[in-house]
């Protein structure tokens, strides 16, 4: 079994638009963390950058452990984090704690 927890940093949250930090603990006592972001929010971040400047004027974006979904939701979030874990992959995805 695994379990993970998200947080939202703000007082507002959009499902569409937003992205959360997840830390994911196997049952081997492994701990990861990635950021979920949403599609619609790269577009939002990147206008925001080129609004206020950052990012060389919104040339570009990173961050890391970055996995992007279409919505920010528990069974998504979960359906993602199980299938990394299926395909081998989670480690390469997130980072180990």
């Amino acid at each position: 079994m695994v379990s993970f927890e998200f947080s939202i940093i703000g007082n507002e949250f959009n499902a569409h638009d937003d992205n959360v930090d997840v830390e994911i603990k196997l049952d081997s006592g492994e701990m990861f963390y990635a950021t979920f972001f949403t599609i619609a929010n790269i577009e939002s971040l990147f206008k925001k950058n080129r609004d206020t400047g950052e990012c060389k004027e919104g040339l570009y974006l990173w961050a890391s452990d970055m996995i992007l979904v279409e919505k920010l939701s528990e069974s998504v979030i979960r359906n993602t984090i199980d299938d990394l874990i299926k395909a081998g992959e989670l480690e390469m995805a997130c980072s180990k704690q």
